[in-house]
């Protein structure tokens, strides 16, 4: 009981960290292009963490081609997302990335690997209502659409399936490998994979690189805190709950972030925000920690 809350206090730590690189993302975005954000990101960790795997010896393992295969999901999903971000809204991409935990009850039920309680469904759907709100608020305070562009919402979906197929995936795996190890691959390989995009990425856009010492330090934090050790979090928690429990922390995300931007860059809070937020937290706290709660007093 202990470690599943214990996990469940990963992921907030983890969601805290992954808002704080969006800040830092939206502060760096004019001066540092997509192609060259991700290959810094990843390249970062891959660095800090490539010794341990060459002392660790981890390519001997029986397993480890499924770990490598596991590793090009991951990568697909950061690279569909950097490109297709580009061509579609914000908006348009949370909300195709809170379809994630409805792709895994998708899954669970078709291949009947997984029975659901009315409590997790319920607040699965509760926690989906309070994002659509606060998604369709942010889009009428910036009189943007919702919709966002036709092509890169279908390059953002494919990521959410990656990142779907990847959660899922790297459950059954963490039951060979360390929360360590499937998250150092991923990473690695990622970062391989991350410089043709860098190189063909710049080519297209042909945008000037600034790294200032602000940027430096914001391109650090995100590398560090927010893959390397977001991940890990991500991934120690996916070790000890379920894929659904898991994923539907992420509805937090825009939550925590939408936070950190009025404390730190004087945002506006209003009853809508509240509104939809209060039915996140009601969700996320239904499909997490009530049957916990409920179980320690049976």
């Amino acid at each position: 009981m202990n470690e599943k809350l214990n996990a469940i206090l990963a992921l907030l730590i983890a969601t805290v960290f992954w808002s704080f690189s969006v800040i830092f993302n939206r502060s760096i975005v004019n001066e540092i292009n997509p192609f060259t954000l991700l290959f810094l990101r990843l390249i970062i960790p891959a660095i800090i963490i490539f010794p341990f795997f060459i002392k660790k010896r981890i390519w001997t393992h029986t397993h480890f081609p499924e770990l490598l295969k596991v590793s090009i999901l991951f990568m697909l999903n950061m690279s569909l997302f950097s490109f297709g971000i580009k061509y579609t809204s914000a908006s348009a991409s949370h909300l195709l990335y809170s379809l994630a935990p409805i792709l895994i009850i998708l899954y669970g039920v078709y291949f009947k690997t997984e029975k659901y309680k009315f409590g997790r469904l319920l607040g699965v759907i509760l926690g989906l209502i309070g994002i659509l709100i606060i998604i369709n608020l942010s889009r009428i305070e910036k009189e943007s659409t919702l919709s966002g562009g036709f092509i890169g919402n279908v390059v953002i979906f494919v990521a959410v399936i990656c990142s779907t197929a990847y959660l899922l995936w790297t459950k059954r795996l963490l039951k060979i490998f360390t929360a360590f190890d499937t998250t150092g691959i991923s990473i690695i390989v990622s970062a391989i994979f991350s410089i043709p995009i860098l190189i063909y990425g710049n080519l297209i856009l042909k945008e000037p690189v600034i790294l200032t010492s602000t940027n430096l330090y914001a391109v650090l934090f995100i590398g560090i805190f927010g893959t390397l050790i977001n991940f890990y979090l991500y991934q120690y928690a996916l070790s000890k709950l379920s894929a659904l429990t898991t994923s539907i922390i992420s509805y937090l995300q825009p939550i925590f972030t939408a936070i950190l931007e009025i404390l730190l860059l004087s945002g506006a809070l209003t009853h809508g925000f509240v509104f939809g937020g209060s039915l996140v937290f009601l969700g996320v706290f239904l499909s997490t920690t009530y049957e916990f709660i409920k179980r320690r007093k049976q």
